[in-house]
């Protein structure tokens, strides 16, 4: 409190920077909360889009495998399988067979939806082409027949078809290269005798390969949101990079790699909203799932400008309003502050002019001669009185030199009795010449303390010369009363 009564300005403004800290914190902290919940909001439209995306991938690889399993089921394939080594190519009985897988083919084809100029028509080994379709895989690993587009080099994933026929277990065929940069997937699964025993060694195996252009891509489509930047997309750890399985902007093309740094933390933190840079180093919202029964992992995303316009633009209009106001409460406060300093300085000032006037008053109307001299031996201040002695205006004194004004033997007398060191005040009787009358003067001096005029002198000069011929006429009549007693 003795701060702020000492120092009003300068704590009115400390106590000002600190409304205004506190209100920017206030504001910046609102803010933050404000787009914590915008950024929560797009967690859950991110979440509920990749779940819907990530349910529409997952019903259709299961309805693929589930009809592939129904043709690897069939009877007849398995009979087939089971007995085509035991029987000459011209056997009736096997022709029928092949007759028989050939149509089971041909309408696996159609239930797939696969298109091709003479649809599900059957190839020999020497006859393959490239591209999505069915095949028949005997017990070695060797291909006995396949639908006709069908991608022949079982290079690319003869791996999973022997692991398919090692543990008799399917298999998922991940994205690769084909002909002319051409990308195929598919299944393989087993296919068993048709009669069951204890331990089942299978006979043999059928594969699908597909197209993700015509059948799985449009399943990562945005039809729910009406946005520019959003985008579901395929992708899966390669190694120390991230490898994206579908179609990309700005023209880069399938199985585009970019450093883990990049979205690492997208596959790392599933369901949980990054905010980071994507492939083409732009900032993004983006949320993450895994595909079942695949390495594949769905990333959707939007760009973080487009999500975040309506908050960014709320977030504007919150620091407007929120500064506007802060700036208007200081406004305020400094009216108030000013109009109340304003008046108390102005009953300061008056009460400082009454005091002025009375001690002016005072000073002008006594007989002593005051005056203040600082520390360079110049007037300060004269009162009236000293000045009528000296014939001259009071105001023209201030600024001279003591010497100048009472004369040099009068200024050595002052200057003696007063600034000696060890006596800082001073009560004397001096003889002084003051114009052109010589009188006896009870001199009292101090030196100020405080203010402005710190260390200037005082002085008070009572002339005394009636009293001094008083005592002296009544001393001189004492001693000649005594000395008449003692003649007597």
């Amino acid at each position: 409190m003795n701060f702020l009564t000492k120092y009003p300005a300068r704590s009115g403004l400390i106590l000002l920077v600190i409304f205004f800290l506190m209100s920017m914190f206030f504001i910046f902290e609102y803010a933050k909360k404000e787009r914590i919940r915008d950024l929560m909001g797009w967690q859950v439209r991110l979440n509920i889009l990749a779940d819907m995306r990530v349910t529409s991938v997952e019903s259709w690889l299961e309805d693929r495998r589930s009809k592939l399993t129904e043709l690897a089921n069939n009877p007849t394939l398995k009979l087939y399988l089971s007995q085509y080594k035991q029987f000459d190519a011209d056997d009736v009985a096997m022709q029928a067979q092949f007759s028989h897988v050939k149509n089971l083919l041909h309408a696996a084809s159609s239930r797939f939806g696969f298109s091709s100029k003479k649809s599900g028509s059957i190839n020999t080994e020497q006859e393959l082409k490239t591209r999505q379709g069915f095949a028949v895989l005997s017990e070695d690993a060797k291909l006995l027949f396949s639908t006709k587009g069908f991608y022949s080099d079982l290079s690319k994933y003869q791996d999973k078809i022997k692991e398919v026929l090692i543990s008799g277990k399917g298999e998922f065929v991940d994205f690769f290269k084909a002909d002319s940069n051409h990308l195929l997937y598919g299944f393989a699964l087993p296919v068993f005798h048709i009669q069951k025993t204890q331990y089942q060694k299978p006979v043999g195996a059928v594969l699908v390969l597909m197209d993700p252009v015509s059948n799985l891509y449009g399943r990562l489509e945005n039809i729910h949101l009406d946005t520019k930047t959003d985008e579901s997309l395929l992708a899966r750890k390669s190694g120390e990079a991230i490898e994206f399985l579908s179609p990309l902007r700005n023209g880069l093309k399938v199985l585009h790699k970019i450093p883990k740094e990049s979205m690492w933390e997208v596959f790392e933190q599933q369901r949980e909203l990054n905010v980071g840079n994507d492939y083409l180093n732009k900032e993004v919202l983006s949320i993450s799932r895994s595909i079942d029964s695949t390495p594949w992992v769905l990333i959707q995303k939007i760009d973080a400008h487009e999500a975040l316009q309506e908050s960014d633009e709320h977030q504007q209009y919150l620091f407007g309003t929120f500064s506007l106001i802060s700036m208007l409460l200081i406004s305020m406060f400094v009216a108030v502050w000013r109009h109340s300093t304003s008046v108390r300085l102005l009953k300061i000032t008056n009460e400082l002019e009454s005091r002025t006037a009375l001690l002016d008053a005072v000073s002008d109307n006594i007989n002593e001669h005051i005056f203040l001299i600082d520390e360079n031996q110049k007037f300060v201040f004269v009162n009236c009185s000293l000045a009528k002695s000296l014939c001259v205006v009071a105001q023209d004194m201030y600024g001279k030199k003591m010497a100048s004004v009472l004369g040099p033997e009068v200024a050595k007398k002052l200057q003696g009795l007063s600034f000696e060191k060890n006596k800082p005040d001073t009560d004397c009787v001096v003889a002084l010449l003051l114009g052109d009358k010589e009188n006896i003067y009870h001199i009292s001096s101090v030196v100020l303390q405080k203010g402005e005029y710190k260390n200037a002198r005082l002085f008070v000069l009572h002339d005394i010369t009636g009293i001094k011929k008083v005592q002296e006429k009544r001393d001189r009549l004492s001693k000649g009363i005594i000395s008449t007693l003692v003649k007597a």
